[in-house]
């Protein structure tokens, strides 16, 4: 019987297929809890690829970070077999969906993104090009003013950058 040991309603759940806004998650509410997602993304930067040698063994990586149309972008790496099957497929400025990564808590002395999260890929991850899909290649957070930057702490073990906007009234 369907509706449980209450009684309740007697039709089985009906499943309805994502819709085009509900399909993809926003990068700023990705979570380590997740198994499961799915985000729409542009490739803003990839890295060259790095290789490495030490007593664990050898292998290859590369980075990529990634924006979505809320303006938060991720950073996402690729290790040995991952490096082999996307580094050619990814490019920068095309956008593409992208699940079957893992999350884990980005390392602000490596990652300067907006995200708190970090992105792993393997060669099993699912991304597929997404023609129709536009995302605005970069997004800016220009600070107020310059007296704003002065007064910033400077954290030694993060890069930090900001934007800003300005025009050079004088020179000299």
């Amino acid at each position: 019987a369907y509706g449980g040991a209450r009684g309740g309603g007697s039709a089985p759940i009906v499943r309805s297929a994502p819709t085009s806004s509900t399909m993809y998650t926003q990068i700023a509410d990705l979570n380590l809890y997740q198994s499961r997602w799915t985000i729409l993304a542009s490739v803003t930067n990839k890295s060259q690829i790095r290789t490495w040698s030490n007593a664990k063994g050898e292998g290859s990586l590369f980075s990529v970070e990634l924006l979505d149309n809320s303006g938060t972008d991720i950073r996402g790496t690729f290790f040995k077999e991952g490096v082999d099957r996307w580094y050619d497929y990814l490019v920068e400025g095309k956008t593409y969906s992208f699940s079957g990564g893992r999350l884990k808590v980005a390392n602000a002395k490596y990652n300067n993104c907006k995200s708190q999260h970090e992105i792993t890929f393997d060669q099993n991850s699912e991304i597929k090009l997404q023609e129709e899909a536009k995302i605005q290649a970069s997004v800016f957070d220009f600070v107020e003013n310059i007296a704003f930057i002065e007064s910033m702490r400077i954290d030694p073990e993060r890069y930090q950058t900001v934007d800003i906007l300005a025009y050079v009234v004088s020179v000299g």
